[in-house]
């Protein structure tokens, strides 16, 4: 994550994250796992033009962010449908309250 090009602002988002995340007793392989994938998700939201930090991302673009990951990186509709959705939405709520929610408890957003 230190190398990834994501600005200052996503970076400190991240790392907190991470230690909401260790807070809460997750594994440093879960913690790594999620830091990896967020960076991933700023960077291909990157791509697409989108500069806001990770707390800002609105339904709308999210959306966006779906049809670019299968349009312009090829991943399957399942692919994004079984695996990243709710792990998107999941990252994007724990942003977006400051709190890490579990999938049981997100099952409504899904």
């Amino acid at each position: 994550m230190k190398a990834a090009d994501i600005g200052d602002e996503n970076r400190v988002l991240i790392e907190n994250f991470s230690i909401a995340l260790r807070r809460e007793g997750a594994t440093k392989s879960t913690i790594t796992w999620y830091l990896n994938y967020t960076t991933r998700i700023v960077q291909r939201l990157q791509e697409m033009g989108f500069c806001e930090t990770l707390d800002k991302l609105d339904p709308d673009t999210f959306d966006r962010l779906l049809i670019y990951l299968e349009d312009e990186r090829k991943l399957s509709s399942g692919t994004i449908r079984n695996e990243l959705i709710p792990k998107l939405k999941i990252t994007s709520l724990n942003f977006e309250f400051g709190i890490i929610n579990r999938l049981s408890d997100n099952e409504k957003y899904l």
